[in-house]
């Protein structure tokens, strides 16, 4: 446990966890995964890119 400064808070206790050890890599996809991704993604943007689907109006920060 450490104490922190964090400006306009103030001392705060903080906490760390090494989380580095705790996960095991995910397997690596096969070749074919690998390509059928890659389709997918190029297939979900194609419709935008040739204008049959337009992308979502983004909202107002206002």
């Amino acid at each position: 446990m450490q104490h922190l400064d964090l400006e306009g808070i103030g001392q705060v206790r903080t906490h760390y966890v090494d989380v580095g050890n705790l996960a095991i890599p995910p397997p690596r996809p096969s070749w074919p995964q690998r390509i059928g991704g890659t389709f997918t993604m190029a297939g979900r943007g194609i419709p935008y890119a040739v204008g049959r689907r337009r992308p979502p109006a983004i909202a107002s920060t206002r």
